[in-house]
């Protein structure tokens, strides 16, 4: 068994149920995250490089701390044994909601933290079971009306010293 094997083995084997034999819709939502986790593991190490470098060059540190935590605890969820499914889910939703909460916080409410809120909103929707369906929605609700009381109290940090690093 090769180390991509063994890597895949790992994940799925962490993150969905043995009894997830018949493929009814708790496997296929089980599945999609066991999935996502093997090939996003991968991508956040070869996001995470140029993110800490754009970090080191704006001075926004808080965004590099926050970039360094949510890859550890995407690992930690993969191949952590023992952790209950559903506060896997949890926890991986957390995330990234934090990271897209600090990414609008840090860099604009215009940015990519948008995207990563309207991402964890539907990812959610398609991982956790219906009767939870309207959660997502009044999160991200509840998170975009604080934002724009933050900027109405004129509270956010704004983009400032991005721009001359952007091109913009």
């Amino acid at each position: 068994m090769g180390l991509g094997s063994r890597y895949r083995a790992e994940i799925k084997r962490n993150c969905t149920h043995s009894e997830d034999s018949k493929r009814d819709l708790i496997f296929w939502r089980n599945k999609l995250f066991a999935t996502t986790l093997i090939y996003l593991l991968p991508f956040c190490l070869i996001a995470l490089l140029p993110g800490l470098y754009w970090t080191y060059k704006t001075g926004i540190y808080s965004i590099g701390i926050i970039d360094i935590l949510a890859v550890i605890s995407m690992f930690l969820l993969a191949f952590l044994r023992g952790i209950n499914l559903a506060v896997r889910k949890i926890i991986f939703i957390a995330c990234i909601y934090i990271f897209s909460i600090a990414i609008i916080y840090y860099l604009d409410v215009n940015g990519p933290g948008m995207l990563y809120l309207l991402a964890a909103c539907i990812f959610s929707l398609l991982i956790f079971p219906s009767t939870k369906l309207f959660w997502p929605a009044w999160l991200n609700t509840l998170i975009c009306i604080s934002f724009w009381f933050l900027i109405w109290l004129e509270l956010l940090p704004g983009n400032s010293g991005i721009s001359s690093l952007s091109g913009q």
